[in-house]
C-alpha cells in the first residue's frame, strides 16, 4: 500500500498558538487511512496574540499590522514545524508536504461578493522547512459560489464514519462546528454546519471580565459557580446569524472581542456577576450547537448513536456536562480515543486536506458549502528543489519515486 509522511499545521480562531501534527498516511483519496505519529503546539506570547487580535478586527484594521501578522504567523508556523520534526525524530526531508490552515483574518459571504483573507505566509514556511506547502483551502470553493467552510466536513467523515452507527462530530474550538456523519461508507454524504459561538467567546469574556485564568478546565470551574441569566440568554438566542438557512459561514469576529466587550458593558450596567455571565455563555454555546443540529435535520428524524468531541473545549468540564444534558443517553467520546488528539485535530485536518490535493481528490462538499460543484482545494507553494521534485513525482502518479524511509519506523 502507498505510504507517505505529511505534516499538518493550523492556527485556530482562539489565537492561542500553532498546532502541528505529523501524519503517516496509507492509501489515497477516499481510501486513505491516517495515523498521527506526533503532535506539537507552539503557544503565542502576549505580544503576538495582541497583534493577531488587532489584525482580525475588520472594522479597526491597520493594513501595516495585517502585513506584519501575516509574516509573523509564517515564521511561527515554520518554527513549529521544525520543532515537531525534531521531537518526532524525523528529518523534514522525509516528509512529502505540509498542509497549512491559516488564520482567517476576514470572512464574509453575506454580500454580493464574498470576502476572505488568510494570514500566515506559506512562502516563509516553505523557506524555513524546505517543504512544499498546500494552503488557502477555502478560495476555490468561494470561487464557485460556495461559503468556503466548513472545510473539515469530508475529513470528519473519512476519519469517523462507520457502517453501523450515526455519529455527531462536535468541534469545540474557537468557533463551534458540527458534522453529522450517517452510518455508511461514503464520506461525501456528511452534513456540516458552523453553529456559532465557541471557545473564542468564552476566553474573550474572561479577559474583559478582568479574570486571569487561562485554562479551559479552570474557565469551566469558574462558570459552574454562576447561574444562567435569562435576559442575556434570550437576547443571545435571537442572534440573527444563528437563524439563517444553511449553507452559511461565520467568522470569529462576530462572536469574540466585540461581543465580549458589549456584554461586559451590559453586565456592569445590570450588575450581573462575572460567574453568571460565563455560565450563560456556556449554556448558549451548547444551545447553539443543538440549534445547528436541528437546522440540518429539520425534515428528518435522525439521532446520533455517538458524539465525538474535538478542540480545546474538551477540557472544559461544564461544557461536557451541558452536552451530556442536551443529548441524554448518547455515548460521548473524545477524538483522542480514535488516535486524533483533540487539541491538534485541525492540524491533522490540514495534513489530510493537503493529501486530497496531492491525490487530485476534491475536498469541498457542495451540499455543505453551497458551491456549484466539487473542486480541488488548495494552492501550492513549492519547497526546496529536492522536496518539490518528490511532490512533482507524486502529482504525476510516479509514487514509486517517493520513497518512505524505514528508518523512521
Amino acid at each position: 500500500m502507498i505510504k507517505r509522511l505529511v505534516m499538518g499545521l493550523s492556527c485556530g480562531a482562539c489565537l492561542d498558538g500553532i498546532q502541528a501534527a505529523l501524519l503517516e498516511v496509507f492509501g489515497q483519496g477516499d481510501d486513505m487511512r491516517v495515523l498521527v505519529r506526533r503532535t506539537h503546539a507552539e503557544p503565542f506570547g502576549l505580544e503576538i496574540r495582541q497583534l493577531l487580535q488587532r489584525a482580525t478586527q475588520p472594522q479597526h484594521v491597520d493594513l501595516y499590522q495585517v502585513a506584519i501578522a501575516h509574516r509573523v504567523l509564517g515564521e511561527v508556523a515554520g518554527q513549529t514545524a521544525n520543532q515537531l520534526a525534531d521531537r518526532a525524530g524525523v528529518s523534514l526531508g522525509r516528509i512529502l508536504c505540509g498542509g497549512w490552515l491559516e488564520l482567517a483574518a476576514c470572512h464574509d459571504c453575506s454580500g454580493a461578493v464574498s470576502a476572505h483573507l488568510d494570514l500566515g505566509a506559506a512562502h516563509v514556511i516553505a523557506e524555513r522547512t524546505g517543504l512544499t506547502i498546500v494552503h488557502e483551502f477555502p478560495w476555490r470553493d468561494l470561487a464557485v459560489q460556495g461559503q468556503g467552510s466548513p472545510i473539515s466536513a469530508k475529513v470528519d467523515a473519512l476519519l469517523f464514519q462507520v457502517p453501523d452507527e450515526n455519529r455527531l462530530i462536535l468541534h469545540l474550538s474557537g468557533m463551534a462546528q458540527l458534522s453529522y456523519v450517517d452510518a455508511g461508507t461514503d464520506p461525501n454524504q456528511v452534513e456540516s454546519i458552523e453553529t456559532g459561538p465557541g471557545v473564542a467567546l468564552l476566553e474573550s469574556l474572561l479577559v474583559h471580565l478582568g479574570r486571569k485564568l487561562d485554562r479551559m478546565d479552570a474557565l469551566g470551574h469558574l462558570a459552574v459557580q454562576g447561574r444562567q441569566i435569562p435576559e442575556l440568554f434570550e437576547r443571545w438566542q435571537q442572534h440573527p446569524l444563528l437563524h439563517k438557512k444553511p449553507p452559511f459561514s461565520l467568522h470569529r469576529h462576530y462572536f469574540s472581542e466585540d461581543m465580549a466587550r458589549q456584554t461586559v458593558t451590559l453586565a456592569k450596567q445590570q450588575h450581573w456577576p462575572a460567574e453568571d455571565v460565563l455560565c450563560t455563555a456556556h449554556h448558549w454555546m451548547v444551545w447553539s450547537m443543538q440549534h445547528g443540529m436541528s437546522l440540518l435535520t429539520r425534515k428528518k428524524d435522525r439521532s446520533p448513536q455517538r458524539i465525538i468531541l474535538t478542540g480545546r473545549g474538551v477540557r472544559n468540564g461544564l461544557l461536557l456536562r451541558l452536552i451530556e444534558e442536551h443529548w441524554p443517553g448518547i455515548a460521548i467520546d473524545r477524538s483522542d480515543q480514535y488516535g486524533f488528539p483533540a487539541d491538534s485535530y485541525m492540524a491533522a485536518v490540514a495534513g489530510i486536506l493537503a493529501c486530497f490535493f496531492m491525490d487530485g481528490e476534491p475536498a469541498n462538499l457542495p451540499r455543505v458549502t453551497g458551491a456549484t460543484g466539487s473542486r480541488l482545494l488548495g494552492n501550492l507553494t513549492p519547497g526546496n528543489r529536492s522536496n518539490w521534485g518528490r511532490c512533482l513525482a507524486w502529482l504525476t502518479g510516479q509514487h514509486e519515486a517517493v520513497h518512505y524511509d524505514s528508518e523512521d519506523e
